[in-house]
């Protein structure tokens, strides 16, 4: 996506409790510094707390092309991930998320359908929703 879109400005939420951010943090490193991926490690639901309260999520919160989001994989923690980023993406941008399955419509796929009504399955595990 980055390659594809130089000026593509992306916001990454995940816990890497999987032990990957180091390799996250290497794969992006120039686009990281160059402030075009942005990413928080830690709950999601943390990261829109301090948003509601302003206060410093150590990033600007201006609006953004797109989020990834592989956060809470209950069916609840889905939905507030999906709603707490919303305000953030400038229309047309993409949300995408991880661990979706149309097999077995577990809790993600729920959350997933509670706020949005059309998404995209392009690969397996993985939706798409554009604004």
């Amino acid at each position: 996506m980055l390659i594809a879109n130089p000026e593509l400005r992306l916001i990454s939420l995940d816990t890497w409790d999987d032990g990957n951010l180091p390799a996250y943090k290497h794969n992006l490193g120039p686009e990281i510094e160059q402030g075009r991926v942005l990413f928080w490690q830690g709950e999601s639901q943390k990261f829109f707390e301090a948003m509601r309260e302003d206060r410093d999520v150590g990033f600007s919160t201006e609006a953004h092309d797109g989020c990834f989001i592989d956060g809470g994989h209950l069916e609840h923690l889905v939905k507030a991930d999906i709603e707490g980023v919303m305000p953030l993406m400038k229309p047309g941008s993409l949300i995408c998320g991880h661990d979706y399955s149309v097999t077995t419509k577990n809790d993600v796929y729920r959350g997933v359908h509670s706020v949005l009504q059309k998404v995209e399955n392009p690969l397996d595990s993985l939706w798409v929703y554009q604004l």
